[in-house]
């Protein structure tokens, strides 16, 4: 059929003249659509660009047939248009001169994006985002006799796609580039026939939309609009020597095309009102100009016939010598050409140009059950309104039966089929068949799957648990049984055979669904979380989504993505009645419905669209079962890309020189994973808020785009930004949920902190160095939250409807803030930058401006002077903050800065047209030099400079938070406020009613509670015994709600008393001397023990405080105690801010009570009397050591070595529970933590002192030897007391004997 549609032309004037001639178009025209039934043209492009203030005047074309222009291209040597109509899902083409206008193909998704022209060899090539794929079919050569119901294309690239947008052909360079806005963005070249493939641009990119190609004797560029960047950017046809044309944040740049070195462009706003088509120079930037209409344009092209050489001849394939049956393509200028076919169309082998029907065709079909037959229908006919015509139900035809299950092998071109009893094998359209498999009576097969990789056919039966399975083209293969489930029902299954996963449903006795997952390689069934299952019919593997898809009963269909993100997702179906198959194709899901009005719902996930079908000629009221045939769906080897990304965690690349890729500030680390650093001094901290990324830059103007991506939550979108270089803690308002919240996270860490305080729109942060609180400014309201998320506002201006309140500095040292206020009187706007106190008193203007003020910020190193920062001024200023004095720093120099920091003798900007950072100094204009410029960034619009030396602190609030229990407000350079959270009361000065502390009271056995605030409601404190006590326990005191978590006089308890040996003897005046040469020896040997310890300790602070650890480890060894390190005097250390390690949850009391301290305390080992006394010794445990390793090496014969590490930090330490067998307590310290008191008598029966790390190896010390035990060999060596140890080792022991 063919089908002729006339176009009206109709001129619209917008100025005095109007355009005559024999031609529509003149060189040089623009031609724009508008997503409706109008496309606009102007001729004036010429006069547009000598003069910007011409007053331009459209002409417009009307199609009754289009409904929604979107791609537009121009072919000026046939002097044809072609357009895609996403709303009718065709292509159109016409020309203006003779109003003739046909359909030219008709089956394009509603995803259909831009078009283009190859006019050497006259072929269209189309970007289907909801297909997939690059299409592309000749030009009619008259369109008057062109068939408008044309479904036939040639898909030339169709893998590794996600949502082609952008496309455009160089046919002198015989390239084609093409633009992927997927989850995953691109851009990609190949040649015509999509061949040769190559990922050109990948990183940051967010929506491309519309190429171009701007041809230039100094080398030919790629051009693109990027959408939700807000640029056109441009590099070479290799994707090297990137770059930015244009940036504008508030834009959103659309279509494009190139005329005599412009750009010409469309761009949208918000604002639906506001929309733009314009142009920009490419040699010289400053030269642009725009109009603004309240009507969007999409899609525009350059009618220029200059922009589309073409020889006389027309080229190879003009030529009658070529005469290729169906298509063909340029490939060099030798001449070399191809020849292609269109889908279902087979090229000859003999002279390789006639294209042949390959008869009946399933490639790029959905088939489905009948009934008793398989009926196919192309994919791209769902949008032909008469599908009763569309779909052929001879693919198998009606002799077995009623046929209710099948599956594909679409390498081996069969198709397994199943009537209930009996499984078939058989070719599309072939009567041949053969029976692979009869069930018993008493079962019915219910679902099957084929895994293409190990060409094994998987199914299940009714009543069953078992997994059946088959290779069904071996001639003597058995049926493979499987047990999956022993008390419940198998009901549908899925393969996904890349990863060898078979995923099953089964039904419980009561009727509970549950999804499960049986791990092939392994053997191991598993179930996996699902909710939404409530009586599914079907499911499918969706391969390229890597998800689950089934049908429910529920009404709806149900999604569950695989993998790390795994989410799960519903789509309720319309009407109530069963439903039963299910399958996926590209953004398509399809679902079958006893519905009496349709058979089948086609949701198209491009914008949650559903077409409904039915198909009047069908024998039974409902589809069975349904597959799509393509191809490309069952690869027969997985490309590098295919599974799990390719192991790549950001990018896999498999049409590029490298395999894997980053995304910006990420480096490649063993060619997958992608992997970042932390600068520590002397670096900036970005905001890219287009990207919802934070980077850190190096400030040393020799990296000027390195950029480091720092590691916060994937999920997050930062939208405003704030720093604090004291204690380089970041907060960014997290704006990936509706309801915007505050998050803060110290750089290095990856621990994300939420404080619950909700911000609107706009937002703006500042953190008070002093304290750590967070000042947010959001909806002309300014308050404080501190750590714990209280919040208490300061400034309230949100009925206020005539102001806007921007930005906020703080300046903690003085106890000043300030923000800026946005006035709007009498459509007049007018800027004033406000100061106060950061108690929200004392407010006043500091200047005043009608240049619109973009930033603020103090200089917290001098405080000093508050900077400011003019957009449409193209200023920076400073105001002093006692005198009021104004000066300018810079001006009129072209930069418009938006944003700025002060760091030392230097002022940092960031320019309004750039994603760059200059830097001048702070006191005079003195020019400026670029720091930082990296055009990959999204956005630089906020951004913080890192200080080389500590930001002073308020001097009040810095001490213990001012002594506030909630809220320390700093107000001037010493005074302070305390302040509760809005919905608690304030009971004093310093104190909230909701807010609870713990008591600090004198305590005999405590001289001091170290490393924090004891009075602050969450004070995590490190203990010092007084002189005569020594800790009952290593961990730290914590303040709860309740109060402290053990009790204060628990906590260290009394030194015991030191039992010294007395040995007497007979001989008169003997028995004296020995006594005192025995405590001599004691005394000496405690005293060379404390020397050794003492080395190897840090040494004891100025303060005469030491550490937990080293506290821990000197009681531990019995010969000193706290009093003794410390000194009697001792008295605490100034308090100060926890660190992160003192904060740590192992540092604390486990809430012991006075009973549990007790059991915890020492008691040294009782005398044994004389029967009992055998030799003894004196226990040092050996010093704790991170190089501990177990030893498993065969014990030598005689005595058992330990298999396990010595306790290195901590009590109490009770070892592994299998240990082993350690009568004699070697491995126990001789405060019994271990395993108690109670063993401690039995150090005795042999002189040994246990295993001891020295150097590499370990030592046992027997009476009369010592075993050495060398680790690298296994060996044990025993040495004669009276010889010398091996030199290596080298730590000591000490041993006494009765």
């Amino acid at each position: 059929m063919m089908s002729i549609l006339k176009f009206v032309v109709v001129l619209f004037i917008l100025s005095v003249s109007t355009h005559t001639g024999a031609s529509v178009f003149q060189e040089g025209s623009i031609l724009w659509t508008d997503n409706n039934d109008t496309i606009y043209y102007t001729n004036q492009t010429q006069y547009w660009v000598s003069d910007s203030d011409i007053s331009l005047k459209y002409g417009i074309l009307q199609w009754d047939k289009l409904a929604n222009g979107y791609g537009l291209a121009v072919d000026t040597h046939a002097k044809q248009v072609v357009v895609s109509d996403p709303g009718n899902k065709f292509l159109g083409i016409f020309d203006p001169n003779s109003n003739f206008g046909t359909v030219f193909y008709v089956g394009t998704s509603k995803g259909v994006g831009q078009v283009t022209i190859d006019w050497r060899a006259r072929n269209v090539y189309w970007a289907d985002g909801g297909y997939g794929w690059i299409a592309m079919k000749p030009l009619p050569k008259n369109i008057s006799r062109h068939n408008g119901l044309d479904t036939r294309m040639k898909v030339v690239v169709d893998q590794q796609l996600d949502t082609p947008t952008g496309i455009v052909v160089h046919p002198h360079a015989y390239y084609l580039f093409w633009a992927d806005a997927g989850k995953r963005p691109k851009i990609e070249r190949s040649d015509l026939t999509g061949n040769k493939r190559r990922v050109i641009i990948w990183q940051s990119l967010i929506t491309p939309r519309a190429l171009a190609i701007h041809q230039h004797d100094n080398g030919d560029k790629l051009f693109w609009t990027d959408e939700d960047r807000g640029t056109i950017e441009f590099c070479n046809l290799d994707g090297t020597g990137r770059n930015i044309l244009i940036s504008v944040n508030s834009l959103r740049f659309f279509g494009l095309d190139i005329f005599k070195g412009f750009v010409f462009y469309t761009a949208y706003t918000k604002d639906p009102s506001l929309n733009f088509t314009g142009y920009i120079q490419i040699e010289n930037t400053d030269k642009q100009s725009f109009r603004k209409y309240d009507k969007r344009w999409f899609h525009l092209s350059v009618y220029d016939k200059a922009s589309q050489p073409r020889d006389e001849s027309g080229g190879s394939c003009e030529s009658s010598f070529i005469n290729c049956s169906q298509i063909c393509t340029h490939e060099d200028d030798v001449g070399h050409h191809a020849c292609l076919c269109l889908d279902g169309y087979q090229l000859d082998n003999i002279r390789g140009k006639l294209c042949s029907d390959r008869g009946y065709n399933v490639e790029r079909h959905m088939l489905f059950t009948n009934s008793h037959s398989i009926c196919a229908i192309a994919i791209n006919a769902f949008n032909v309104h008469n599908t009763s015509s569309s779909y052929n139900c001879s693919v198998v035809k009606d002799s077995h039966g009623n046929i209710t299950r099948f599956s594909l092998d679409m390498t081996g071109r069969k198709i397994f089929f199943s009537n209930g009893t009996h499984i078939f094998e058989q070719t599309p359209f072939h009567n041949d068949f053969r029976i692979v498999h009869s069930t018993d009576e008493s079962r019915t097969v219910t679902d099957m799957d084929f895994d293409w990789i190990s060409h094994r056919l998987y199914w299940i039966e009714s009543s069953s648990g078992t997994l059946h399975s088959i290779l069904p083209y071996e001639s003597s293969a058995a049926v493979t049984l499987k047990t999956l489930s022993s008390d419940r029902i198998i009901t549908n299954l899925a393969v996904d055979p890349h990863k060898r996963n078979i995923y099953f449903v089964t039904r419980g006795t009561t009727g509970q669904y549950s999804l499960n997952l049986y791990d092939v390689a392994n053997e191991v069934v598993s179930q996996v979380k699902a909710s939404n299952l409530q009586m599914p019919t079907d499911l499918e593997y969706d391969r390229l989504q890597e998800r689950l898809v089934w049908n429910d009963n529920g009404g709806f269909i149900g999604f569950l993505t695989l993998g790390d993100k795994q989410k799960i997702s519903f789509k309720e179906s319309a009407g109530n009645k069963r439903r039963h198959a299910v399958t996926t194709y590209k953004k398509f899901v399809i679902s079958s419905t006893e519905e009496e009005d349709r058979h089948i719902d086609v949701l198209y996930e491009g914008d949650n669209s559903i077409i409904y079908l039915s198909f009047k000629k069908s024998y039974h009221p409902f589809v069975h079962d349904m597959h799509v045939y393509d191809t490309t769906l069952q690869p027969s080897e997985t490309g590098p890309c295919d599974v799990n990304n390719g192991g790549c965690e950001h990018f896999c690349l498999p049409h590029s020189t490298k395999e894997c890729a980053c995304k910006l500030g990420y480096t490649l680390s063993y060619g997958k994973k992608c992997i970042t650093s932390t600068l520590k001094s002397d670096f900036f901290i970005i905001l890219d808020q287009v990207h919802g990324r934070l980077y850190q830059a190096n400030n040393d103007a020799t990296h000027l785009s390195d950029v480091v991506a720092l590691e916060i939550n994937e999920n997050n979108t930062p939208a405003a930004l704030a720093f604090d270089s004291n204690t380089n803690t970041i907060a960014w308002v997290d704006n990936s949920d509706v309801s915007k919240t505050v998050r803060t996270m110290t750089i290095g860490d990856t621990e994300e902190r939420n404080l619950d305080v909700l911000v609107e729109n706009d937002g703006y942060l500042a953190i008070d160095s002093s304290t750590g609180n967070v000042y947010v400014l959001t909806g002309n309201i300014i308050s404080v939250v501190n750590k714990h998320g209280k919040t208490h506002n300061l400034i309230d201006k949100s009925a206020d409807s005539s102001i806007k309140m921007k930005s906020i500095a703080l300046l903690s040292s003085k106890g000043k803030m300030a923000w800026i206020e946005e006035h709007y009187s009498y459509n007049v706007k007018s800027w004033e930058v406000y100061r106060a106190s950061m108690d929200g008193t004392k407010r006043r203007v500091v200047i005043r401006s009608t240049g619109k003020i973009t930033d603020i910020v103090f200089d917290t190193e001098t405080g000093e002077w508050l900077y400011w920062c003019e957009n449409t001024g193209d200023k920076v200023g400073r105001a002093h903050l006692e005198d009021g004095t104004q000066e300018t720093v810079y001006q009129a120099r072209g930069l418009h800065p938006i944003a700025l920091d002060v760091a030392g003798e230097f002022v940092y900007v960031v320019p309004r047209a750039g994603r760059k950072i200059f830097r001048m100094t702070s006191a005079y204009d003195s020019g400026q030099q670029v720091v930082f410029e990296n055009p990959l960034l999204g956005s630089l619009n906020n951004f913080f400079v890192s200080h080389s030396d500590t930001v002073p602190p308020h001097s009040s609030c810095a001490d213990c938070n001012g002594g506030c229990s909630d809220i320390c407000l700093p107000d001037g350079p010493n005074g302070r406020t305390c302040a509760c959270d809005d919905s608690d009361e304030q009971t004093d000065d310093t104190n909230c009613k909701r807010t609870s502390r713990c008591p600090v009271i004198e305590e005999e056995s405590i001289s001091a509670l170290v490393d924090c605030c004891p009075q602050q409601p969450d004070a995590l404190c490190l203990v010092t015994c007084a002189n005569g006590y020594m800790p009952a326990s290593p961990f730290k005191l914590k303040c709860l709600p309740t109060g402290w978590n053990a009790s204060l006089g628990a906590i260290c308890t009394a030194t015991p008393p030191t039992e010294l040996p007395i040995i007497a003897m007979a001989a008169g005046g003997g028995g004296a001397v020995t006594v005192i040469v025995s405590i001599i020896v004691v005394v000496c040997i405690c005293r060379r023990k404390g020397k050794r310890e003492d080395s190897l300790y840090a040494p004891i602070t100025s303060l005469g405080t030491v550490s937990n650890d080293e506290l821990m480890a000197s009681d531990r060894h019995g010969c000193s105690t706290a009093a003794e390190i410390v000194g009697p005097t001792s008295t605490a250390k100034s308090p100060r801010r926890l660190t992160k390690d003192e904060q740590a949850d192992g540092g604390e009391y486990n809430n012991l009570g006075e009973a549990a301290m007790a059991v915890m305390s020492v008691e040294l080992p009782k005398k044994r009397t004389k029967g009992e006394s055998r030799l003894t010794h004196s226990y040092q445990p050996f010093l704790p050591s991170t190089d501990l390793t177990y030893m498993n090496v065969t014990p030598e014969d005689g005595f058992t070595r330990p298999d396990y590490p010595y306790p290195s930090s901590g009590y109490p330490y009770n070892g592994p529970n299998d240990r082993a067998d350690d009568d004699d307590d070697y491995l126990t310290p001789c405060n019994g933590s271990r395993a108690g008191a109670e063993k401690s008598d039995r150090l005795r029966d042999e002189y040994v002192t246990g295993w001891q790390e020295a150097g590499e190896d370990s030592i046992r010390m027997y009476q009369n030897e010592t075993v050495f035990f060398d680790r690298n060999n296994g060996l044990h060596t025993r040495v004669s007391s009276r010889d010398e140890a091996p030199p290596a080792h080298a730590r000591g022991f000490h041993t006494s004997r009765e």
